[in-house]
């Protein structure tokens, strides 16, 4: 167990450019598994090449940023970009991996993935892409309500180890003083080209309460 000055977790935590709270209810798990089927009929409408059934899965308020930084909101301007793309990919499969689903309120998710498109050779197949995709609950329906694409992959990022030099976070630390406790556990994300870090805080006077970035 290693130990660190409770003002550095104190810091970590107010300056941390993603936080994220995490909800432990069980009764998330079939939250879960409901969103996984939903993901996989997104997938499924994807390659259909059906633009209506694609943009059934998205709120009307929705919004895609690309990672050009271009925006596109609402189901009314999704359409239009699915018609004008989806037809250049006919005869190519789309693949979606997600690496990270998280609940982060009731009814809210996070999902952190990779998707590709591939083809019959390498000339038709994509780069791996990453993405960030938040979806919400809408009566017993899963729906998006925003995705981020976070640019493609490079091609020997699989090799890499874009972390080592933060190798030494990885681990369990410990923390308090009069007024908190807090237990950290920093762990590899995916396939180790993140880390995760997980913070229990318990304060004295006050509720405890978890926060997870990646």
């Amino acid at each position: 167990m290693r130990t660190l000055a409770l003002s550095i977790l104190t810091v970590a935590l107010v300056s941390g450019a993603t936080w994220r709270a995490h909800a432990a209810d069980p009764a998330n798990n079939a939250d879960e598994q409901s969103l996984r089927t939903t993901c996989a009929g997104y997938v499924t409408a994807i390659n259909s090449g059906d633009v209506a059934s694609v943009v059934k899965f998205w709120a009307p308020d929705a919004d895609y940023v690309n990672d050009s930084g271009e925006t596109f909101k609402g189901r009314a301007a999704l359409t239009k970009l699915f018609k004008e793309n989806l037809p250049s990919a006919k005869g190519k499969k789309f693949s979606f991996e997600t690496k990270s689903l998280r609940t982060i309120a009731p009814g809210v998710a996070v999902e952190d993935g990779v998707g590709s498109l591939t083809g019959d050779d390498d000339d038709q197949s994509g780069p791996v892409t990453r993405y960030t995709a938040v979806w919400i609950r809408s009566g017993d329906q899963w729906l998006i309500s925003s995705v981020r694409d976070l640019g493609d992959l490079p091609a020997d990022e699989k090799s890499a180890a874009p972390l080592k030099q933060l190798a030494w976070m990885v681990g369990d630390w410990h923390s308090e003083n009069s007024e908190a406790q807090v237990e950290m556990n920093c762990a590899p994300a995916l396939d180790g080209k993140y880390l995760k870090q997980k913070y229990e805080v318990k304060a004295k006077d006050g509720p405890a309460f978890t926060v997870i970035t990646l």
